[in-house]
């Protein structure tokens, strides 16, 4: 799986890769393991993983952080003032699309990323239909598309993402099931 999409993203601009529900933690750490190592600098947007426990995973898995810049749109929703960090912007929630679209733009063009991994649609979900979630990445793919930047985003294998799951095949250069 981790070599695929090592592989695809070779060919590839825009990339969804559908995980099991219960392989989600492992593979999802895979996934960030060998784009770190592939990739020269990374914007990982999270959804559901806070900025803080992520970046200790990641240096405990011996990820060279200095590659990644962040957007966290979960800490806020737990902590209401968190620690300000150089390599992290804060968005409120998950839900926030607007800003959330805009703290993307501002990494973009303070970091200049290779790539942007956005963890996880399935979040997204639990805050906004399928259609206007399916209207967010559209608008999100052709912005990285603008910018010259790859973009591979994460789902879970659920019924609730069905729906989802079937645009992304129409949004995507490339849609992996692991």
């Amino acid at each position: 799986m981790v070599l695929e999409i090592k592989n695809e993203l070779l060919q590839n601009s825009t990339m969804a890769v559908i995980f099991p529900v219960g392989d989600y933690p492992s593979q999802i750490n895979e996934v960030v393991k060998i784009l770190g190592e592939n990739y020269g600098k990374i914007l990982y947007v999270s959804l559901n993983r806070l900025y803080n426990p992520l970046k200790r995973k990641m240096q405990q898995d011996g990820v060279d952080m200095t590659k990644f810049i962040f957007v966290d749109c979960a800490t806020k929703t737990a902590v209401a003032n968190p620690p300000e960090a150089q390599d992290c912007i804060y968005v409120s929630s998950p839900d926030a699309l607007t800003e959330m679209s805009i703290a993307i733009t501002k990494s973009i063009q303070n970091s200049y990323p290779d790539l942007v991994l956005f963890d996880s649609l399935s979040t997204l979900l639990i805050y906004e239909n399928p259609n206007v979630a399916t209207q967010f990445i559209h608008s999100l793919t052709n912005k990285m598309n603008s910018f010259g930047i790859k973009i591979v985003f994460t789902v879970l294998d659920g019924e609730k993402e069905k729906p989802l799951i079937d645009n992304l095949n129409m949004l995507m250069d490339k849609v992996i099931r692991t």
